[in-house]
């Protein structure tokens, strides 16, 4: 499936991916599609009931608006609220309905044959797999909805060691003292969990001989200013917000009142990356098995856009704005790429 080109954009900013607008979406000018029909169901996941049912009738008319500047016209569209994730994806696997929106998560978990046409997720500056692009204060990256962590090096002595080399052995890796956040934390701790399985013979966590849990991302990089850690995974969107105080000193703030960490050098020459987890979503927009016209690229970027459109640009209301963030249950979709939660599958397995 082909994925979607994202605006390049300036980083450097004070605000978090998650805190930004998604960027404009560039969709391939290719042959309008005409749809007859498209029944989606939604999830309660805690959204208030009275909204839902308001969103069921309003958003089919507004989506077939937005749906329609993007070449996609389609005749007519329902969409119902699922009893439970369960349900709507074997509705999904029998045809009964055609797309749904989940947790990507449970998605992975409950189906193999039920795929994501799009995937969403905190927007993440995407520098790509070359390492060496991670360890130096970037200029510009595309953001990509979903999330994979950093695997770093603190600079003590023996961080910088495994620093300095292009492999690492277990034992190597089990001789540092790592530091985690909680075993719920996708970037914090499961990610990492799956990174050492797969490139350590199904090794994990719990394998290590010196583990420490902090509480925040600030907490474990203080550890590693402090030189009580030596590897941990780490938030690119974290590292970002706490290059200025990394290298301030202890007793001045930075632009956030955050207390300087003392360092040296920059966060990006003293906090190296060495390795990348998976990329990870939050939400899925998964169709039926039975609908091959909807695995169409151009759908898949069409419907993306078109999510984003009702729930951020002025031309919709507020009350349709509203009730497309609780519908949808995010607005940040891109279309996904073929296996996007292979990864996924995997830590549920290894956990």
């Amino acid at each position: 499936m082909t994925t979607i080109l994202l605006l390049m954009m300036p980083l450097g900013c004070t605000q978090t991916p998650q805190e930004e607008a998604p960027p404009e979406q560039e969709i391939e000018q290719t042959q309008p599609l005409h749809l007859t029909s498209l029944s989606i169901e939604l999830q309660r996941d805690g959204q208030d009931a009275q909204q839902l049912l308001e969103a069921i009738k309003v958003l089919p008319e507004q989506l077939q608006t937005a749906l329609a500047s993007y070449d996609v016209t389609v005749d007519e569209i329902s969409m119902t609220v699922g009893s439970s994730h369960t349900a709507t994806i074997q509705a999904l696997e029998s045809g009964s309905i055609d797309l749904a929106f989940l947790s990507a998560e449970t998605l992975a978990e409950q189906s193999t044959t039920v795929d994501p046409i799009a995937l969403s997720g905190p927007l993440f500056w995407d520098q790509g797999e070359d390492l060496a692009a991670w360890n130096q204060a970037p200029e510009e990256a595309p953001l990509i909805p979903g999330y994979r962590a950093l695997i770093c090096a603190a600079p003590t002595e023996y961080g910088k060691n495994l620093a300095s080399r292009e492999s690492l052995t277990w034992e190597e890796l089990d001789r540092a003292r790592w530091g985690v956040l909680a075993e719920d934390s996708i970037l914090g701790y499961r990610g990492l969990n799956l990174w050492l399985a797969d490139h350590y013979e199904g090794n994990t966590i719990s394998d290590l001989s010196q583990v420490k849990v902090y509480d925040s991302f600030a907490a474990l990089l203080r550890a590693a200013a402090d030189g009580t850690a030596d590897l941990f995974p780490m938030d690119e969107s974290q590292r970002e917000d706490w290059a200025e105080a990394w290298s301030l000193p202890q007793d001045e703030t930075d632009s956030r009142g955050n207390a300087g960490f003392g360092r040296p050098g920059s966060i990006w020459e003293e906090v190296p990356v060495l390795g990348l987890t998976d990329w990870f979503y939050d939400m899925a927009i998964a169709a039926s098995p039975t609908r091959s016209d909807l695995f169409d690229s151009h759908f898949a970027e069409a419907l993306s856009q078109a999510v984003r459109d009702l729930a951020t640009l002025a031309d919709f209301d507020r009350e349709t704005r509203l009730l497309a963030l609780a519908a949808f249950g995010d607005f940040s979709y891109a279309p996904a790429s073929d296996g996007a939660l292979d990864a996924t599958r995997r830590l549920l397995t290894i956990e």
